[in-house]
């Protein structure tokens, strides 16, 4: 690892070559972002049920990857905790877990179905909460003043 000031230095040249790309200026090589988030465990010998499960686990392997793949600008990867429910909030929907609901070394699953249906919105509505009726908002029972002018007469 580098030396704290030598890491800032770093972090603002690769920061920099980021935003550059981003705003289609040029620069001096394209910038390299990390994604490779089921790759990691693989890649460094730990089983995927490990780096689902233990948060500091991930982080190590991570970044044991991205040191021996070298020169990488930057990283997108879900925030710091356990994997498998970051991914059920992003994806909306059951992800099941190695060494849980699969084998040790399988990748997560995503379960896919249907999670928003008209059925399940309307059963959950209070039926109060409705829209008002076209009576409720007719022109006798307005709060508001009128907009058009009356001929004098």
């Amino acid at each position: 690892m580098p030396a704290p000031a030598d890491a800032q230095s770093l972090y603002q040249e690769r920061a920099e070559r980021i935003r550059r790309a981003m705003a289609l200026l040029p620069v001096d090589r394209l910038p390299v972002i990390y994604m490779g988030t089921a790759f990691s465990p693989r890649y460094t010998g730990m089983s995927i049920a490990r780096f689902c499960a233990d948060p500091q686990a991930r982080v190590d392997a991570t970044l044991a990857a991205m040191e021996r793949l070298g020169d990488l600008d930057g990283i997108n990867a879900v925030a710091a905790g356990r994997i498998t429910p970051a991914l059920s909030r992003m994806w909306l929907s059951r992800v099941a877990v190695p060494g849980r609901d699969l084998p040790e070394d399988s990748l997560w699953q995503v379960d896919e179905a249907e999670v928003m249906t008209i059925s399940r919105i309307t059963r959950r509505s209070s039926p109060r909460a409705g829209p008002p009726s076209c009576a409720a908002i007719s022109p006798a029972s307005s709060t508001r003043p009128s907009s058009r002018r009356t001929a004098p007469g």
